[in-house]
Protein backbone atom coordinates (compact mmCIF):
# COMPACT_ATOMS: atom_id res chain seq x y z
CA UNK A 1 0.00 0.00 0.00
CA UNK A 2 2.80 2.59 0.88
CA UNK A 3 4.58 1.39 -2.56
CA UNK A 4 1.35 2.82 -4.61
CA UNK A 5 0.91 5.58 -2.26
CA UNK A 6 4.41 6.66 -3.06
CA UNK A 7 4.02 6.09 -6.94
CA UNK A 8 0.90 8.13 -7.01
CA UNK A 9 2.96 10.77 -5.45
CA UNK A 10 5.50 10.32 -7.71
CA UNK A 11 3.60 10.24 -10.26
CA UNK A 12 1.29 13.72 -9.50
CA UNK A 13 5.21 15.23 -8.44
CA UNK A 14 6.36 14.61 -12.38
CA UNK A 15 2.95 16.24 -13.69
CA UNK A 16 3.40 19.28 -11.69
CA UNK A 17 7.31 19.21 -12.07
CA UNK A 18 7.20 20.21 -15.95
CA UNK A 19 3.69 22.84 -15.92
CA UNK A 20 3.79 25.36 -18.74
CA UNK A 21 3.73 28.98 -16.92
CA UNK A 22 0.80 30.98 -17.24
CA UNK A 23 0.89 31.83 -21.06
CA UNK A 24 1.84 28.68 -21.73
CA UNK A 25 1.29 25.23 -23.52
CA UNK A 26 2.67 21.79 -23.44
CA UNK A 27 3.77 20.76 -26.86
CA UNK A 28 2.12 17.75 -29.05
CA UNK A 29 3.46 14.53 -28.20
CA UNK A 30 6.61 13.54 -30.45
CA UNK A 31 5.31 12.05 -33.68
CA UNK A 32 2.12 13.33 -33.16
CA UNK A 33 1.09 13.73 -37.50
CA UNK A 34 -1.06 16.85 -36.91
CA UNK A 35 0.31 19.41 -34.48
CA UNK A 36 -1.14 22.68 -34.39
CA UNK A 37 1.04 25.77 -34.01
CA UNK A 38 -0.31 27.19 -30.67
CA UNK A 39 -0.31 30.58 -29.55
CA UNK A 40 -1.68 31.96 -25.75
CA UNK A 41 -2.03 35.20 -24.28
CA UNK A 42 0.58 35.94 -21.38
CA UNK A 43 -2.58 36.35 -18.69
CA UNK A 44 -4.57 32.74 -20.00
CA UNK A 45 -4.00 29.73 -17.65
CA UNK A 46 -1.79 26.96 -19.27
CA UNK A 47 -2.93 24.35 -21.61
CA UNK A 48 -0.92 21.26 -19.86
CA UNK A 49 -1.66 18.05 -22.47
CA UNK A 50 -2.77 18.88 -26.06
CA UNK A 51 -5.51 16.79 -28.07
CA UNK A 52 -4.64 13.45 -29.31
CA UNK A 53 -6.70 11.61 -32.14
CA UNK A 54 -6.66 7.53 -32.32
CA UNK A 55 -3.77 6.72 -33.92
CA UNK A 56 -4.76 5.19 -36.95
CA UNK A 57 -1.42 5.42 -39.23
CA UNK A 58 0.79 3.05 -36.86
CA UNK A 59 1.34 -0.39 -37.10
CA UNK A 60 2.00 -0.65 -33.07
CA UNK A 61 -1.85 0.98 -32.90
CA UNK A 62 -2.35 4.16 -30.28
CA UNK A 63 1.27 4.89 -30.80
CA UNK A 64 1.03 8.14 -28.89
CA UNK A 65 -2.60 7.37 -26.69
CA UNK A 66 -5.59 9.06 -27.46
CA UNK A 67 -6.62 12.08 -25.29
CA UNK A 68 -10.10 13.77 -26.65
CA UNK A 69 -9.66 17.33 -25.29
CA UNK A 70 -6.84 19.53 -23.69
CA UNK A 71 -6.48 19.74 -20.41
CA UNK A 72 -6.15 23.48 -18.61
CA UNK A 73 -4.08 24.18 -15.30
CA UNK A 74 -5.31 26.81 -13.25
CA UNK A 75 -5.78 26.86 -9.04
CA UNK A 76 -8.47 24.98 -7.66
CA UNK A 77 -12.03 27.03 -7.07
CA UNK A 78 -11.00 28.81 -10.60
CA UNK A 79 -14.28 29.66 -12.37
CA UNK A 80 -14.83 27.24 -15.55
CA UNK A 81 -17.13 29.23 -18.57
CA UNK A 82 -18.93 28.20 -21.42
CA UNK A 83 -16.67 28.35 -24.47
CA UNK A 84 -19.63 28.98 -26.61
CA UNK A 85 -22.82 29.82 -26.03
CA UNK A 86 -25.65 26.77 -25.65
CA UNK A 87 -27.74 24.06 -23.50
CA UNK A 88 -26.60 22.08 -20.77
CA UNK A 89 -27.89 18.85 -21.91
CA UNK A 90 -25.81 16.63 -19.12
CA UNK A 91 -24.69 17.49 -15.42
CA UNK A 92 -23.75 14.99 -13.34
CA UNK A 93 -20.91 12.96 -11.06
CA UNK A 94 -18.92 10.42 -13.14
CA UNK A 95 -16.47 7.92 -11.53
CA UNK A 96 -13.66 8.29 -13.77
CA UNK A 97 -14.45 11.95 -15.21
CA UNK A 98 -16.10 13.85 -11.91
CA UNK A 99 -18.59 16.12 -12.03
CA UNK A 100 -19.04 16.84 -15.67
CA UNK A 101 -21.15 19.03 -17.95
CA UNK A 102 -21.88 18.88 -21.28
CA UNK A 103 -23.03 21.87 -23.90
CA UNK A 104 -24.97 21.43 -26.90
CA UNK A 105 -24.34 24.65 -29.22
CA UNK A 106 -26.42 23.30 -32.40
CA UNK A 107 -25.95 24.10 -35.69
CA UNK A 108 -25.36 22.18 -38.91
CA UNK A 109 -22.68 20.56 -38.54
CA UNK A 110 -23.86 20.09 -34.39
CA UNK A 111 -20.96 20.87 -32.18
CA UNK A 112 -20.87 20.04 -28.44
CA UNK A 113 -18.23 20.95 -25.73
CA UNK A 114 -17.54 19.05 -22.38
CA UNK A 115 -15.89 19.71 -19.19
CA UNK A 116 -14.47 17.11 -16.51
CA UNK A 117 -12.70 16.84 -13.26
CA UNK A 118 -14.68 20.00 -12.27
CA UNK A 119 -14.83 20.73 -8.11
CA UNK A 120 -18.32 22.04 -8.31
CA UNK A 121 -21.17 22.25 -11.09
CA UNK A 122 -23.36 25.70 -10.73
CA UNK A 123 -26.00 24.37 -14.02
CA UNK A 124 -28.79 21.82 -14.30
CA UNK A 125 -29.87 20.29 -16.90
CA UNK A 126 -32.45 22.60 -19.66
CA UNK A 127 -30.04 25.48 -18.72
CA UNK A 128 -29.85 27.68 -21.14
CA UNK A 129 -26.00 29.12 -20.83
CA UNK A 130 -24.32 32.20 -22.81
CA UNK A 131 -20.86 32.27 -23.63
CA UNK A 132 -18.38 33.40 -20.34
CA UNK A 133 -21.27 32.25 -17.98
CA UNK A 134 -19.90 30.23 -15.45
CA UNK A 135 -21.14 25.90 -14.96
CA UNK A 136 -18.79 25.30 -12.14
CA UNK A 137 -15.12 25.62 -10.74
CA UNK A 138 -12.08 23.86 -11.61
CA UNK A 139 -10.98 20.83 -9.34
CA UNK A 140 -9.71 17.10 -9.58
CA UNK A 141 -13.13 15.03 -9.34
CA UNK A 142 -13.06 11.81 -11.24
CA UNK A 143 -10.22 8.93 -11.32
CA UNK A 144 -8.92 10.12 -14.24
CA UNK A 145 -7.96 13.35 -12.88
CA UNK A 146 -4.88 11.25 -10.79
CA UNK A 147 -5.37 14.25 -8.42
CA UNK A 148 -3.76 16.84 -10.34
CA UNK A 149 -5.71 19.98 -10.80
CA UNK A 150 -7.04 20.79 -14.27
CA UNK A 151 -10.35 21.62 -16.32
CA UNK A 152 -10.41 18.53 -19.43
CA UNK A 153 -11.90 20.60 -21.92
CA UNK A 154 -13.66 18.44 -25.14
CA UNK A 155 -15.10 19.52 -28.48
CA UNK A 156 -17.34 17.72 -30.40
CA UNK A 157 -18.46 17.70 -34.05
CA UNK A 158 -21.32 15.93 -36.29
CA UNK A 159 -21.40 16.56 -39.68
CA UNK A 160 -24.87 16.19 -41.72
CA UNK A 161 -25.19 12.17 -41.84
CA UNK A 162 -21.78 11.54 -40.07
CA UNK A 163 -20.60 10.16 -36.76
CA UNK A 164 -20.04 12.47 -33.99
CA UNK A 165 -16.19 12.64 -32.62
CA UNK A 166 -14.08 14.44 -30.71
CA UNK A 167 -12.43 17.43 -32.61
CA UNK A 168 -9.09 19.62 -31.53
CA UNK A 169 -10.52 22.92 -29.57
CA UNK A 170 -7.32 24.19 -31.24
CA UNK A 171 -9.64 23.97 -34.75
CA UNK A 172 -12.61 26.65 -33.30
CA UNK A 173 -11.08 29.70 -31.85
CA UNK A 174 -12.82 32.45 -32.58
CA UNK A 175 -9.31 34.37 -33.56
CA UNK A 176 -8.50 31.46 -35.74
CA UNK A 177 -6.89 28.25 -35.94
CA UNK A 178 -4.61 27.67 -33.13
CA UNK A 179 -5.21 31.12 -30.94
CA UNK A 180 -6.30 30.53 -28.61
CA UNK A 181 -9.16 33.12 -27.86
CA UNK A 182 -9.72 34.86 -24.17
CA UNK A 183 -13.66 35.52 -23.18
CA UNK A 184 -13.98 39.81 -23.38
CA UNK A 185 -17.86 40.02 -23.14
CA UNK A 186 -18.94 39.79 -26.63
CA UNK A 187 -19.47 37.40 -28.93
CA UNK A 188 -17.56 36.29 -32.14
CA UNK A 189 -19.96 36.86 -35.27
CA UNK A 190 -20.15 33.71 -37.65
CA UNK A 191 -20.50 30.45 -37.29
CA UNK A 192 -19.40 28.35 -34.17
CA UNK A 193 -16.38 29.99 -32.39
CA UNK A 194 -14.76 28.74 -29.36
CA UNK A 195 -13.25 31.39 -26.43
CA UNK A 196 -10.75 29.62 -23.24
CA UNK A 197 -13.15 27.44 -21.38
CA UNK A 198 -11.66 29.60 -18.40
CA UNK A 199 -11.34 33.25 -17.07
CA UNK A 200 -7.96 34.87 -18.54
CA UNK A 201 -6.01 36.87 -15.83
Amino acid sequence: MKKMILAGALLIAGCTAGLPPQGGSAPYVSRYPEPIDVSIPDNAPSITQQFRAPDTQSAAGKAWGEHQGLDVHAPLGTAVIAAAPGEVIQSYLDPAYGHTVMLSHGGSPAYWTRYTHLASRTVSEGDRLKRGQALGTLGKSGVLAGGFLHLHFEVWEKPNGGPRTAIDPHLKWADGVGKVTCFKGRNPRGAFKLTYPVPCG
